[in-house]
């Protein structure tokens, strides 16, 4: 899918139903190292990616263990309904 010039782009905050949609993105952008450290840290029975998503849902820190606070103000872009 391509984005055609006439299509709109909503930003809004981040909501926790984001979360699986976050952790890819964050994967993506960090070239698969962020998989590697969630399954390092995911104990046993549960996978990188929960780890991930789990992360992601938080209402403080971030994506990694020495996360500072989230502001409340983080933002997520994705499609206008």
């Amino acid at each position: 899918m391509s984005i055609e010039r006439n299509d709109k782009v909503a930003i809004r905050p981040a909501r926790v139903e984001d979360a699986p949609v976050l952790a890819r993105l964050v994967n993506y952008a960090g070239e698969g190292l962020p998989l590697y450290l969630w399954d390092k840290m995911a104990p046993e029975g549960k996978g990188p990616w929960e780890v991930g998503e789990q992360r992601a849902a938080r209402e403080e820190g971030s994506f990694f263990p020495t996360g500072t606070p989230r502001s409340s103000n983080s933002t997520a872009m994705l499609p206008a309904p």
